[in-house]
């Protein structure tokens, strides 16, 4: 959801798409990745953030088909 990227720190800098990427391209590891952000998210708000808006999070790991099963178009 919009609330991740959405969230403000004291200073209201929002957490914002540029920095979600960047976190994105150097956390490998997708079984973490929602703790990950989560904590980068609570790093980044403060101690005294307050909650504006839902924080939805969901992970997908897409597994590659063998190409001898991949049926012709």
């Amino acid at each position: 959801s919009d609330g991740l990227v959405e969230a403000h720190n004291p200073g209201r800098e929002m957490f914002g798409f540029p920095r979600l990427r960047t976190l994105l391209a150097e956390h490998a590891d997708w079984a973490s990745l929602i703790d990950y952000l989560l904590n980068e998210l609570r790093c980044f708000t403060g101690e005294a953030w307050e909650q504006e808006d839902d924080v939805t999070l969901v992970t997908l790991q897409r597994t590659q088909t063998p190409q001898e099963e991949v049926s012709p178009a």
